[in-house]
């Protein structure tokens, strides 16, 4: 059973680019997407100096990325799935996939993934983007008055992205 699982590795980068995995197994058909996410996560790690110490999360990266793709025109999407190397269609169909295996695979690790889109309400968005954004990205919509009262708009973002983090970031 074995031989058709692979290990996806998150990345804790340290000054060295050494890193320490934990371990996701996944079925084989979708190994190739979890390899170029690792490729993309590379790359993207590869740009820092190694002088300096910093800590990121590859997940953290790819996700929004992915809900760009499903939200934007033909240009901007052919450029992020250029630098995923990735179609579409395998973006599509696996980041619901690695959600929700991400989530079950931490009950041994402490996981907390969350996506969400701000729009200010006097944007029109189409009820069918929305809905594929919560069924295929997990991805919350919440609406607010961004343009004419900012101030509080940033602090309900605020309390929620320190809610989601049990206030590890503020």
């Amino acid at each position: 059973m074995l031989d058709y699982l692979m290990r996806l590795q998150f990345l804790i980068i340290d000054s060295s680019f050494e890193y320490i995995t934990l371990g996701l197994y996944a079925e084989k058909e979708y190994s190739s997407y979890l390899s170029k996410l690792e490729n993309f996560s590379c790359k993207f790690i590869s740009q820092y100096s190694d002088d300096e110490n910093f800590v990121v999360s590859p997940i953290s990266l790819y996700f929004p990325l992915a809900i760009n793709i499903a939200t934007c025109d033909t240009e901007t999407k052919n450029e992020i799935l250029t630098a995923l190397n990735m179609s579409e269609k395998e973006v599509i169909d696996y980041s619901k996939y690695l959600f929700s295996n991400l989530i079950s695979a931490s009950s041994n690790h402490q996981v907390k993934l969350d996506n969400s889109i701000w729009i200010d309400r006097n944007i029109n968005v189409k009820n069918k983007c929305l809905e594929n954004l919560a069924d295929n990205f997990y991805t919350s919509s919440f609406y607010l008055n961004i343009k004419n009262d900012n101030a509080n708009s940033n602090k309900l973002i605020c309390e929620y992205v320190k809610q989601c983090t049990n206030d590890l970031i503020e």
